[in-house]
């Protein structure tokens, strides 16, 4: 889910789930600060959430743009419609090895050398801690999807990064 803010001459879109968003907007607790009586309790405060929401920027839970910036993107998105299904080049499957394995946020990041980066669309676990020289496989799935198999695993789901 993304949620636009407008601040001043700054948009801000917040990418969360529906459950994180329906539990806090991400300036709640900014301007909850100014709520407080205490000065150095409310220096400390905004430094806090001034902290937090740099740290989700970094992390691209947050994104700020400027209105430049988003006319840009509106104007980018508009003029290059989504490709039709016969225009859209067709997958060929990959059957490679792994060159880069890292565990993040409890999903797993795939490299190889020619098919770039793969990401483990849904937090399962695996068979076995998937290593650098496993053989990679990747195939389209239903609606869409793709599936792979790290080595003589099952399938899982997984999305490029490119």
């Amino acid at each position: 889910m993304a949620r636009a803010v407008h601040w001043g001459m700054i948009l801000a879109v917040f990418v969360a789930g529906a459950a994180q968003a329906a539990e806090r907007r991400p300036l709640d607790g900014l301007y909850a600060c100014l709520d407080r009586a205490d000065a150095a309790d409310r220096a400390a405060c905004l430094e806090g959430e001034a902290r937090r929401l740099r740290e989700a920027e970094r992390r691209r839970e947050v994104v700020v743009l400027d209105r430049a910036q988003e006319r840009d993107l509106r104007q980018r998105t508009a003029a290059s419609p989504a490709p039709s299904k016969e225009e859209r080049p067709a997958f060929v499957p990959i059957d490679t090895t792994l060159t880069g394995v890292q565990s993040v946020g409890g999903k797993w990041l795939f490299t190889t050398q020619a098919s770039g980066d793969w990401i483990q669309a849904e937090a399962v676990e695996l068979g076995r801690t998937p290593r650098v020289g496993d053989r990679f496989r990747v195939r389209r799935g239903m609606i869409g999807g793709f599936l792979a198999n790290i080595g003589t695993g099952p399938a899982i789901r997984v999305r490029s990064l490119q």
